[in-house]
């Protein structure tokens, strides 16, 4: 649900065509970008550039307006700046809330820029996805074509060509006025998407003369690779488990033995899932029982905007893909700064989506034999307080429970009430 700071507003104030107005974009341009990810924002407000193409409907006529084609020509760059690249947006609350807003002349200025950014092009598609969901009903056939002329199908995943594009293309052909049916390309058409993807430019533009695809296609297979916004390392996202949550966990399995549960690990903005590469990954412990060894679970899933009810991904098919990325999860523990890190997936150890992948950790060696020479010290301590004062003793004991702690196997990696690490996710080349 979008919050309601985030609904268009009606600027029928606005004189587009005035310097002061350019003059206003500007400023607030200079500080968009900051803007956009800072924790101070003021709820949803929009920025100038944005109120501008959500009050597209007051808009003179370009031809005729060479003022008003001034105006655009600093508010598009505004748009872009704002919104960064599709990995932030889809990871940042107020920007996703923002985006959601956009009408679509907005989102194909967004879209189409050189400027705009990613982790990898199906990440744009996701995020056009997520749009579309929530948006369907202000677009007609022709503006979807317009909307998805903007993603460089040539430099789409593996995974979403081989998978998603395909589905997209068999929802269309079913029905294609259907909210699941929104991405205007046949199965054949994606057969010819999936071949030439992976072609050297030359090769790749010399089947596309040679070929009878639509404009729009034409021009989707043309375009250059978009921005890169990861950095060579991945994408890094920062995640947490309560001690608290856990121990309720716990609690709950005693009284329910034969339940299978776990607990979400919550990444920064209070979310359990994040996105990356065009689909969401999310941690959890696993069920918490005494004598289970401390184990992180991670898991890769199919995003809900491409599954939306009566489409081909939406119902089980028994046909996945293998994601090529490496994702890295570091834990923090009291033996070192370093913490413990565990590497999935490469090309001999692939990561599939839709399962799920038990990252066992290790024993803290250090933290172990620390542990017994407190157990010895505290036996010590009992025969000399044997009998010495009841209040003494009862330190002692409180002091003897803390051996017994129900989440004793996590000692060591529990710092300040919480398991906590990040997760890196790395694609392939």
């Amino acid at each position: 649900m979008l919050n309601s700071s985030c609904t268009p507003r009606k600027s029928h104030g606005y004189n587009f065509g005035d310097g002061s107005y350019i003059s206003s974009l500007c400023n607030q341009g200079c500080n968009s970008q900051q803007s956009a990810s800072s924790d101070s924002t003021d709820g949803c407000a929009l920025p100038a550039a944005i109120d501008l193409y959500i009050n597209g409907s007051l808009w003179p006529n370009l031809d005729a307006d060479m003022g008003f084609s001034a105006v655009l020509s600093v508010a598009k760059p505004q748009l872009v700046a704002h919104f960064g690249d599709a990995s932030k947006v889809l990871n940042t609350s107020l920007l996703r809330e923002q985006l959601l807003v956009l009408p679509p002349i907005a989102l194909e200025a967004l879209l189409e820029s050189e400027e705009f950014g990613t982790d990898n092009e199906s990440t744009v598609l996701l995020l056009l996805a997520v749009w579309m969901e929530a948006n369907f009903l202000l677009t007609n056939s022709d503006m979807r074509q317009r909307l998805c002329r903007t993603i460089r199908l040539a430099h789409l995943s593996r995974p979403y060509l081989s998978l998603v594009l395909p589905a997209l293309a068999a929802d269309h052909e079913k029905d294609p006025v259907s909210p699941s049916g929104w991405f205007p390309l046949d199965v054949m058409q994606a057969a010819f998407v999936a071949n030439v993807a992976g072609l050297p430019e030359t090769d790749r533009m010399e089947l596309l003369f040679l070929s009878s695809v639509p404009p729009y296609v034409f021009e989707a297979l043309s375009l250059p690779r978009r921005r890169l916004c990861a950095a060579a390392s991945g994408l890094t996202f920062s995640w947490h488990a309560a001690e608290q949550e856990l121990l309720l966990q716990k609690d709950a399995h005693a009284v329910h033995p034969g339940c299978v549960s776990s607990v979400p690990c919550i990444f920064g903005e209070d979310v359990t899932r994040c996105a990356a590469h065009g689909f969401e990954w999310r941690l959890s412990v696993p069920q918490v029982c005494e004598d289970l060894n401390t184990a992180i679970s991670l898991f890769c899933e199919l995003p809900s905007a491409l599954a939306l009810p009566g489409s081909r991904l939406s119902k089980p098919c028994g046909l996945w893909t293998h994601v090529p990325v490496v994702a890295t999860i570091k834990v923090q523990a009291a033996t070192g700064p370093g913490g413990v890190q565990i590497k999935k997936g490469g090309r001999s150890d692939m990561l599939w989506v839709g399962m799920r992948w038990d990252v066992v950790l290790p024993p803290l060696a250090q933290r172990q034999t620390q542990h017994k020479q407190q157990q010895r010290q505290r036996s010590q301590l009992r025969g000399f307080l044997r009998h010495r004062h009841q209040h003494q003793q009862q330190l002692v004991d409180h002091s003897v429970a803390e051996d017994r702690h129900p989440l004793a196997a996590w000692t060591g990696y529990m710092l300040a009430g919480k398991v906590s690490g990040t997760l890196t996710l790395q694609g392939i080349p």
